[in-house]
């Protein structure tokens, strides 16, 4: 959506209140989205200027606010109603897209699913987060990135911890949860580095993992642990 209203990229939805056949309402939803940015301080360093057919603003958004939704969200409150309510549903409309598009390619994490059964069994044997790094550096097929993360940020007044692989996939990762076990949606390297760092002490990593995976085990009777 950033890059979309910063013109590095093209908008995936027509933005609300605006048609495709009248791009002038289009420039003139952007012009005002930027302004809006500015005033909550997620576009610095604006620049005021005359651009072919009209006035003409710029600026830049730093890194860590790229995709940081709650920010956007927090920031969003302190706009006026009309721009407030245009840019949410701007943001809605995207994401409505970004989730349909992952759900058709595969790649759309569930987080946790609930199921209803009777008997719930596991097939094969369960493996240790330390044992599946063990086994990609033993076969030397272990890429300097993988091994365990460590959010940068808290969350419930906690940091999280991940296993990471890189997948067949160059420059995505496979993630491993200890309260889920491996996600669906693979991590590309640039979010893996922006939300977590990599821990090198293996023995903080493992006491992080499980004290995760105990905290996650006692959150309800109906939450099955699959990765310890």
């Amino acid at each position: 959506m950033y890059r979309g209203i910063m013109e590095q990229d093209s908008l995936p939805v027509v933005p609300p209140g605006c048609s495709s056949e009248k791009p002038d309402t289009i420039q003139d939803f952007i012009l005002k989205a930027k302004a809006a940015l500015v005033s909550v301080g997620i576009v610095r360093d604006s620049i005021l200027g005359n651009g072919k057919y009209s006035v003409k603003l710029s600026g830049r958004i730093i890194d860590s606010d790229m995709h940081d939704v709650g920010r956007f969200l927090n920031r969003l409150l302190g706009l006026p109603p009309d721009i407030q309510n245009r840019l949410f549903e701007l943001f809605v409309s995207i994401l409505d897209v970004l989730v349909q598009n992952a759900r058709i390619e595969g790649n759309l994490d569930y987080g946790i699913v609930y199921m209803r059964a009777n008997i719930v069994e596991l097939e094969g044997t369960p493996k240790f987060a330390s044992t599946m790094l063990e086994e990609k550096q033993k076969d030397g097929l272990s890429p300097a990135n993988d091994g365990f993360y460590e959010s940068k940020r808290e969350w419930l007044g906690r940091c999280h911890f991940i296993l990471a692989f890189e997948s067949t996939t160059s420059g995505m990762f496979k993630i491993v949860r200890p309260a889920i076990g491996e996600s669906i949606r693979e991590m590309p390297l640039p979010e893996l580095k922006n939300k977590y760092r990599k821990m090198s002490s293996l023995q903080k990593a493992h006491s992080g993992w499980e004290d995760e995976y105990e905290v996650s085990s006692k959150q309800g009777n109906d939450v099955i642990t699959v990765c310890r």
